[in-house]
């Protein structure tokens, strides 16, 4: 009896790892946990360029918690808008968009803004449909709007941090950066001020 009772244990401890292991995957499913991005904002540049004399910062009211807001970035063709916070943290990856990295808005240099990708097309959602040639605006907080054309579209490994370089040779542009469906690698929308 006892050999029997171990085994009723056994069968019942794994039936519960099999059910809270499901329970992780379909909530990771539909509410777009991004595991790659959550690393992502955890290991974001200490010293991020930032020019503190130009840069105008904006209390916004979301979910009624306020954040510093730096920009709103449109996507008319998607329909995406969104303010793009201040900084990056998985926390934040929750409330909007996150500057990773580089310039101020419409700035010379590399804007590199993270979202996630949810699967109720929230954020960067439904950015995997963006094609070249599609205009991106960003609007910072001192109210100057500037276009960019997307030029190229790629998936990388979670590792790769080419896309968020500096080198633009004096260019204006943002760099937007997502998790691919699956959540295992980035998909990437490179964009030149127009």
């Amino acid at each position: 009896m006892k050999d029997n009772g171990a085994h009723i244990i056994c069968l019942i401890l794994i039936i519960l790892i099999i059910i809270v292991s499901f329970v992780f995957v379909y909530k990771s499913r539909t509410e777009g946990t991004d595991d790659t991005m959550d690393m992502m904002a955890e290991t974001a540049p200490e010293e991020n360029i930032v020019e503190e004399d130009t840069l105008i910062v904006q209390e916004y009211e979301i979910n009624g918690i306020n954040y510093e807001v730096i920009a709103v970035l449109n996507i008319p063709s998607l329909e995406i808008e969104y303010p793009v916070l201040s900084s990056t943290s998985t926390e934040l990856l929750k409330v909007s968009l996150n500057k990773y990295w580089g310039p101020n808005p419409n700035r010379p240099g590399n804007l590199c803004i993270l979202g996630h990708n949810y699967n109720d097309s929230r954020f960067f959602g439904k950015l995997n449909r963006i094609e070249n040639g599609d205009i991106i605006q960003l609007t910072d907080m001192s109210g100057k709007v500037v276009e960019y054309s997307v030029y190229d579209t790629y998936i990388v490994d979670p590792d790769n941090t080419d896309c968020t370089s500096q080198l633009t040779e004096g260019k204006t542009e943002i760099t937007l950066i997502t998790c691919t469906a699956t959540g295992k690698q980035r998909f990437v929308v490179k964009a030149t001020k127009v």
